[in-house]
């Protein structure tokens, strides 16, 4: 179900039904808007925060620029079609440590993701995400549950973004 927005430079266009009760930058003029939750919507989701993300033994980093899925969500999920750079060690704690260390911004529309991370606890996904470093934001899934999450561009996300660069070009 999609829900029509209407800013007040006058843009309008259509989100998704999972960006109610959010706030989004308009695409024109990047006004703070936040998106009404329809009647009939059912309660709004809980909120996610990476400061909730558990123990993490390894961290696998993939390169998102080229890839043409429709749905990452899906694609992150299938380990053996889509395998990552597996991290471990102090390496790994270390982008755990930014992933949890994000500053909350505001949820972009826009999400043009360059890394996918899978985040595990032995050999169990416990939480996968593609990272948007255009729209600051994050669309993933930890504990079961759909979430996604706008970050600001600050040093902790700077440090996050040439971590994942540098491992990355080590592959």
């Amino acid at each position: 179900m999609s829900i029509k927005i209407a800013c007040g430079c006058g843009h309008e266009w259509t989100v998704h039904d999972t960006l109610a009760g959010k706030a989004i930058l308009c695409p024109r003029c990047a006004e703070e808007i936040t998106i009404p939750r329809p009647a009939g919507l059912g309660p709004a989701a809980e909120p996610y925060s990476p400061s909730s993300l558990s123990r993490v033994s390894a961290v696998e980093v993939l390169a998102l620029a080229q890839v043409d899925a429709p749905d990452l969500t899906d694609y992150l999920s299938d380990r053996a079609k889509a395998p990552g750079v597996r991290i471990e060690g102090e390496t790994a704690g270390r982008i755990a440590d930014l992933w949890r260390n994000l500053v909350p911004g505001v949820l972009s529309v826009t999400h043009m993701p360059v890394f996918g991370l899978r985040f595990l606890d032995g050999d169990r996904v416990i939480c996968r995400a593609s990272l948007c470093w255009i729209g600051t934001c994050i669309r993933g899934e930890s504990t079961g549950r759909s979430f996604e999450y706008g970050f600001k561009w600050d040093e902790t996300s700077v440090a996050l973004y040439e971590e994942l660069k540098r491992v990355s070009a080590n592959s």
